[in-house]
């Protein structure tokens, strides 16, 4: 069931056309990876699906709305989340805080009993069970990146966007990362992620979504995807080895 659909999407930053005419669909479930060259315009995407920029043209229809251009505040509530590039989480609270602080912002109703249920739940579900009373300028990269996803999910979401969640780690900080992934898209969580570590997208799309100047170059599965010469071309040059090994 298509639950996300964006057509013919536009934006503009003065004469920089960022997204030209983008199309795409996301069914429940999925997991789609946006991938492409520096300055594809995955980010703008990301961006506009959520809120924090408004689109020139074009609709995106969540379910039975064209949210396009509505703030962040009312997408959250219809169940979409995201996370940043940069993690933007309370530095001098400790982790169970702004997961709190997060949840009851988001879900205003849960008595005090139920909240601190859910954030421990979440907490747990992520791995950062153990760094509860942690403040948050003291976390690691990848715990970081951890109490993002976490901030994400306290929404309630349906589907999230995650941006570079795996950028900067190693690659067993990536693994645990992307173990998280998994079990979010078990639970019924669709996603869309923007990553320029192809080992992460490979290992976790279904479908992959190739732009390279704010069009949609190419879509199909990761392995039609790393096949395709068109894809090798602008994301790699003619440096082949680099797809094949990754």
């Amino acid at each position: 069931m298509v639950i996300l659909q964006v057509r013919n999407l536009t934006r503009s930053f003065s004469r920089l056309v960022a997204v030209s005419d983008l199309c795409f669909d996301v069914s429940k479930g999925d997991i789609v990876g946006l991938m492409g060259p520096n300055g594809a315009g995955k980010t703008t995407v990301i961006n506009l699906i959520s809120g924090f920029l408004k689109p020139d043209s074009g609709t995106i229809q969540w379910q039975d709305e064209n949210i396009a251009g509505w703030k962040p505040f009312r997408i959250v509530h219809k169940g979409i989340a995201r996370t940043f590039q940069q993690a933007r989480v309370f530095p001098k609270m400790s982790v169970y805080d702004n997961i709190t602080v997060s949840l009851t912002a988001k879900r205003r109703f849960l008595s005090v009993a139920d909240s601190e249920s859910k954030v421990l739940d979440i907490l747990e579900f992520v791995g950062l069970d153990r760094r509860s009373s942690t403040l948050a300028r003291e976390l690691h990269q990848d715990e970081l990146r951890k109490l993002e996803i976490a901030r994400a999910i306290s929404s309630g979401p349906e589907l999230i966007l995650l941006d570079e969640p795996v950028s900067g780690l190693t690659p067993e900080e990536s693994d645990s990362v992307i173990n998280i992934i998994k079990k979010l898209n078990q639970s019924g969580i669709t996603l869309i992620i923007v990553e320029h570590v192809m080992r992460m997208l490979m290992k976790v799309s279904h479908r992959l979504i190739v732009m390279n100047s704010g069009m949609k170059l190419v879509e199909g599965s990761p392995e039609e995807v790393s096949q395709n010469p068109q894809v090798i071309e602008a994301y790699f040059g003619k440096e082949e080895e680099k797809l094949a090994h990754t």
